[in-house]
């Protein structure tokens, strides 16, 4: 188990050395786990204090049992580690007891002690058992049973200092790491030597724990030992999906090292096998570990070393031994190409010829014929290759210059050069491994007479206080070849441009700062670029720019305002100000603070229509309070006109919600009552809303309101009426917005005559 490192932290190896305390009492076989963990309850050691001639009894932290479980369907495997040699040594002598606890299907609880005294086999018994060829099983019989374990009288420091306790420490964690490593890999072994348990009595479906705990309790009540618990629910074990990292490093001499994360497993077999094979080799001839994997670092990361008998592509996997010894094969595989590292001879370039084809002003194509020479080609030579390096064009790296390469044998290489400036040539020879050997440079002389192109995205953007930024960038084909750029303005389209940039500017942006009190609405600009051959390059399109304006717009004004059934219908009348380019039009309730967003118009529009900016509005029904309406405008600095004048208007269109009420009613003369009742077809609209209840009382020619109810009662009584009289009520639904429905049927109640 994975968990178990070599060398611990000088903290933990003191602890582990002076660790006394009672482990858990003695009692009846069958315990549950609650009671196990009770026991650890009183354990407590004595250690003395420096300043102290007498013992303080301390709490100690028991040392742990990690105990696994795994069901096989018809067995359920336990696999259980101690947390440190001293812990494991103690339990080998005395030996574990195992108790299990479950519920069956028929309900019936159980509480067993399944296992007594579970202790390594000895010496005779697995000399017997293995014979002296079985490596892997020996050494877990040489770290129970073998000699030359580092001693207190034979370390490097005398062992009563720090430096010699932890040399023991170290030899003992040693022992224990290498045999739970042997059992990981070898389930017959970890059973062998007291690791490993079988329980064959199980039932599917159900689900059981274990405890392990040691058979004998340490008679000096020095050592705390927390028991192992572990619950697991008796279904075939699928095996996981195992997907390492992995990645490579090939070296000389068809040397390969192969790297893989992982984090759990210690324990591993390599197999490789050539591209297009089916059968795999194992390269392993025992579980293979790395010595990262024994604690020496923090790192997850496995190395393998391999050497492959040939060039080629190699396909790698790796299995891994779980805790349990099951092992679990890489459902992916990792490539590897191994070749040559020897580089063919390098060729020699001997001349370089530059044609030139068309005219130097527009589109011209400049080709170079390289003169090499290769006295010798290998036969795993496979092409040359002109590479080229510029910094303007290429960066810090050199550039191919053709997508294929030109045969090995081949003396002369033409390509196509246009576009480029001078620079830096080589030759390279290169080999099916991708070995490369290169010419001694040499410099490629390129006359460079074309111009730049324009450059291209010319943009502007504008603050009020009349600066304004321009920017640009260079054309692809001028890219890393532009020495400076100019910018040209005018106040008119139809003037003389003239240069306002410093001189030899590389920058791609440029801030003008313009007059705001002028009587032009636009400012002109254009940008051209000089390369480094000194070629003018053309300017761009003429860029119009709208100056800013510091003058707040002309608010608009009320033309007419309607309501009708349709809704509000409001006309404003736009300042005719040019530089205004939006109108924003809002709404509010009269008496609320914030403003709502209802219709936004370009200027260029409203323009076109006589500056008449109409609104058609049908806001939320409300007859209690006025609709109110303002309109701001905005140039294009974005100064705003302010908010028009107000106008209110009043949203009281048709009321009637369409839906029909029934209203029964009649005396209750035992309880001195009117009782009226009513029900409501047809879709409710939303809204806050609820019954009002009407009442023409006695002697009376009209209908007053007499209270409101519950949306959800839909019932009602009063004590309107005295005996003999007669009272008429109707219903009507009603909305705290002001809408109503219909009123419903009128009910006359009659209160009878006392006899």
């Amino acid at each position: 188990m994975k968990r178990h490192k070599v060398i611990a932290t000088l903290l933990a190896s003191l602890l582990m050395a002076v660790s006394a305390s009672a482990i858990l009492a003695p009692g009846r076989a069958n315990r549950s786990s609650a009671e196990v963990t009770d026991s650890l309850k009183d354990s407590s050691i004595f250690v003395l204090k420096p300043d102290s001639a007498h013992a303080t009894p301390v709490k100690a932290k028991p040392a742990a049992i990690n105990l696994l479980a795994r069901c096989y369907g018809d067995s359920i495997v336990l696999r259980w580690a101690p947390e440190d040699f001293v812990t494991w040594n103690y339990l080998n002598q005395v030996g574990y007891n195992l108790y299990r606890i479950y519920t069956d299907k028929s309900g019936q609880y159980h509480d067993d002690l399944i296992a007594k005294g579970i202790r390594p086999q000895t010496l005779e018994q697995l000399r017997a058992r293995y014979p002296e060829s079985d490596s892997l099983a020996f050494v877990a019989v040489g770290m129970l049973y073998g000699k030359g374990e580092v001693m207190p009288g034979q370390t490097r420091e005398p062992y009563g200092e720090v430096g010699g306790m932890l040399e023991v420490y170290d030899d003992q964690q040693t022992k224990f790491a290498f045999a739970e490593m042997v059992s990981e890999w070898r389930p017959d072994v970890a059973q062998a030597i007291g690791l490993r348990y079988v329980d064959r009595d199980v039932k599917p479906g159900v689900r059981y724990e274990y405890i392990l705990q040691p058979a004998k309790r340490d008679p000096h009540g020095r050592l705390p030992i927390a028991p192992g618990q572990v619950e697991v629910t008796c279904t075939k074990y699928k095996p996981m999906t195992y997907t390492p990292a992995y990645s490579d490093s090939v070296g000389k001499a068809l040397n390969v090292l192969l790297r893989w994360e992982d984090a759990v497993n210690s324990a591993f077999e390599v197999e490789r096998r050539l591209e297009g094979e089916t059968e795999w080799q194992r390269l392993t001839k025992r579980p293979y570990t790395s010595a990262l994997d024994l604690g020496l670092t923090q790192e997850n990361t496995s190395r393998y070393a391999d050497v492959v008998e040939k060039p080629g592509v190699y396909e790698y996997r790796v299995l891994a031994y779980d805790a349990f010894g099951d092992l679990l094969v890489s459902s992916t595989t990792h490539k590897v190409r191994v070749g040559d590292l020897d580089a063919p001879t390098a060729p020699v370039v001997r001349r370089i010829l530059i044609d030139r084809d068309g005219n130097p002003d527009s589109l011209q194509t400049i080709t170079a014929h390289i003169e090499v020479e290769k006295p010798y080609v290998e036969d795993d030579c496979i092409g040359l290759m002109p590479l080229y390096y510029n910094e303007r064009y290429t960066g810090k790296q050199w550039k191919r210059l053709t997508e294929t390469m030109y045969n090995p044998h081949d003396t002369v290489l033409t390509v196509d050069v246009t576009g480029l400036a001078t620079g830096m040539l080589t030759i390279a020879a290169v080999d099916t491994a991708g070995n490369m050997g290169y010419s001694m440079p040499v410099q490629l002389r390129i006359e460079d007479k074309k111009a730049p192109e324009p450059p291209l995205n010319f943009k502007a953007s504008v603050e009020p206080n009349g600066r304004i930024h321009l920017s640009w960038s260079p054309a692809p084909q001028d890219r890393g070849d532009i020495a400076f750029y100019e910018v040209a303005a005018a106040n008119d389209s139809t003037h003389e441009f003239m240069i306002i940039s410093p001189q030899q500017m590389r920058d791609t942006t440029f801030t003008d700062s313009v007059a705001v009190d002028v009587n032009q609405k636009y400012i002109y600009y254009r940008v051209r670029a000089t390369d480094y051959a000194s070629n003018i390059g053309r300017y761009t399109a003429m860029l119009q720019v709208e100056r800013p304006h510091l003058l707040p717009p002309t608010p608009a004004h009320l033309d007419t305002l309607v309501v009708d059934t349709a809704g509000i219908h409001l006309c404003w009348i736009a300042g005719a100000d040019k530089a205004i380019i939006l109108h924003n039009v809002y709404r509010r309730l009269e008496g609320q603070a914030d403003w709502e967003l209802i219709a936004s118009y370009e200027a260029d529009q409203v323009a076109a229509n006589d500056y008449r900016m109409c609104v058609e509005d049908n806001p939320p029904f409300n007859n209690q309070r006025r609709y109110e309406y303002v309109v701001e405008s905005f140039n294009s600095t974005g100064i705003s006109s302010g908010p028009s004048l107000v106008v209110s208007a009043m949203n009281d269109r048709n009321t009637a919600v369409d839906v029909t009420l029934k209203l029964i009613g009649r005396y209750d003369a035992k309880a001195g009552r009117t009782r009226l009742s009513w029900d409501c077809h047809g879709q409710q609209p939303e809204g806050e809303r609820y019954w009002g209840v009407y009442v023409r009382k006695p002697g009376s020619d009209t209908f007053e309101y007499l209270i409101s109810e519950d949306l959800n009662d839909l019932m009602h009584s009063d004590r309107v009426l005295s005996a003999g009289e007669s009272a008429d009520y109707y219903v009507v639904l009603l909305y705290s917005d002001g809408r109503s429905s219909n009123p419903s049927n009128i009910v006359t109640v009659t209160a009878p005559t006392k006899q």
